[in-house]
């Protein structure tokens, strides 16, 4: 009974994992649809000489920033994801000896 448990609880532990790396890639993916938005409207900008350099400048620093800022939460939940499945492996390679 007890290592059904356990198995059910590990499948949850996945199951959230897989959850957070959703979201994640939900986040990341809209960093980089405004970071390329952000792209085309700075050399379209250009090319009409509706921006100046200098605006031109601002809109892809910003962009860079957006798709930095976007892929932290990514990042961050690849690492600790990874950290509790080594734990989780762990775990069961103790409980299995």
């Amino acid at each position: 009974m007890k290592k059904k448990v356990n198995e059910k609880l590990v499948d949850l532990m996945i199951e959230r994992g897989k959850m957070n790396r959703e979201q994640s890639t939900l986040i990341i993916d809209k960093g980089i649809m405004i970071y390329f938005v952000f792209l085309v409207i700075a050399v379209i900008g250009l090319i009409t000489n509706y921006l100046s350099l200098i605006n031109f400048m601002i809109l892809i620093i910003l962009a860079f920033l957006i798709l930095i800022i976007t892929s932290i939460p990514y990042i961050r939940s690849l690492v600790s994801e990874k950290k509790k499945l080594d734990e989780l492996i762990d775990l069961v390679k103790k409980n299995n000896q």
